[in-house]
């Protein structure tokens, strides 16, 4: 490279990585009101009030600030209803055979093929509801010559399973789920809680060793991890990547503790007298951005889907390590509207294999996603 392009390169990497620092120091928590979405079918009525000026909130434990920041929210009306779906014997909403193995990939970034022992591994997710069923046959990872004929057992009063991997939680406690390769022996087991409500949840739920947090898996009140060091760290990535494009993601949003997500929450409610926040914010303890993974950026206006910034974010984000969490046409799936400006760190491995799976989170992984409490109440303490 010519000495001149060379020192230009440098130049622009230091402004990226000091403007990335920048705002990671001072980046804006958007005011709660402002978490207005427009869709193809909303119709804007009134204008509701400005947000006041905030200053000094930690937004992070890492140290990520929110600056003053005075944003218009504007009232949106909408003919969409909330498509609740109700429990059924077996949860079977996400797991499909169309679900990609949760297995690891059968080749390297190379495309040298892998090789592998024979192994057998239960990856289901950790949290089953009292009185609810789960299928564990779609989580079993299982690498031999051939699919042999497996064998369940569960240890514990909570729950029983039979010989389909179908687990019924009956009171709340724990279980060891066992799965076992009756032609070789080999086993692996599952620590399952059972539990009565969300609100005794005061674990992380994992399925396949990754964090989840959704409606139907909470977060803990008192987690708080800030804004991981790994999300940060790739967004970074990703910001110097799409400048060398010449478009510019910047930092909106990254952690949020269950406090903040209480006045979030508070002022959706009040904009959505019909019950439809639910659709646009995460009730507190079920938002992703508590699990220091998610990450919103530029605009939360649906527009910025169509913006260059927002084009290249969706084809690009993966080679990353994240994904667009809450797809277009997905909200019977994951819970939630379209959100093109909200992204989820996962890892690059996974997040290609999401990416290209065409799948939402929640069908890739076979879990679905919906509220066990018809209303969330206001703790008193908090307000």
């Amino acid at each position: 490279m010519p000495t001149g392009k060379r020192i230009i390169s440098l130049l622009l990497l230091c402004g990226v990585l000091c403007g990335c620092a920048d705002n990671r120091a001072n980046a804006e928590t958007l005011p709660a009101a402002n978490y207005v979405s427009r869709t193809e079918a909303v119709t804007t009525t009134t204008e509701l009030f400005t947000a006041v000026s905030t200053e000094g909130v930690e937004a992070s434990a890492q140290g990520i600030e929110t600056t003053t920041a005075e944003t218009e929210a504007i009232t949106t009306t909408t003919t969409a209803t909330t498509p609740e779906t109700q429990a059924t014997t077996v949860i079977s909403q996400a797991q499909s055979s169309t679900r990609p193995p949760l297995a690891p990939s059968a080749t390297d970034n190379g495309g040298a093929a892998k090789e592998y022992t024979n192994t057998i591994t239960l990856n289901g997710p950790n949290l089953v509801y009292t009185g609810e069923s789960f299928n564990f046959t779609y989580f079993i990872s299982h690498r031999n010559a051939g699919r042999a004929s497996v064998l369940w057992q569960c240890r514990g009063d909570s729950g029983s399973i039979d010989e389909n991997g179908v687990f019924t939680a009956e009171k709340a406690g724990t279980v060891e789920l066992y799965v076992s390769d009756i032609s070789n022996g080999l086993t692996d087991s599952l620590l399952v809680h059972v539990v009565d409500s969300p609100e005794d949840v005061d674990f992380i739920t994992e399925v396949n060793g990754i964090p989840i947090a959704n409606k139907t898996y909470p977060v803990p009140k008192d987690y708080n991890p800030g804004l991981l060091s790994e999300t940060y760290d790739a967004f970074l990535e990703l910001k110097l990547a799409a400048l060398n494009d010449g478009v510019e993601i910047n930092f909106m949003s990254g952690y949020r503790s269950y406090e903040e997500q209480v006045e979030i929450y508070k002022n959706w409610n009040e904009v959505y007298s019909d019950g439809q926040a639910d659709r646009v914010s995460s009730r507190p303890g079920h938002s992703e951005h508590q699990l220091g993974l998610a990450i919103d950026v530029n605009s939360i206006e649906f527009s910025f889907a169509d913006t260059p910034e927002g084009l290249w974010l969706a084809e690009n984000c993966w080679k990353y390590g994240f994904i667009i969490r809450y797809k277009e046409g997905t909200e019977e799936i994951t819970g939630y509207m379209y959100e093109p400006w909200h992204i989820r760190y996962l890892g690059k491995e996974l997040a290609k294999d999401v990416h290209f799976s065409g799948l939402t989170l929640e069908e890739y992984l076979g879990i679905d996603s919906w509220y066990r409490i018809e209303n969330f109440v206001f703790d008193e303490e908090i307000e």
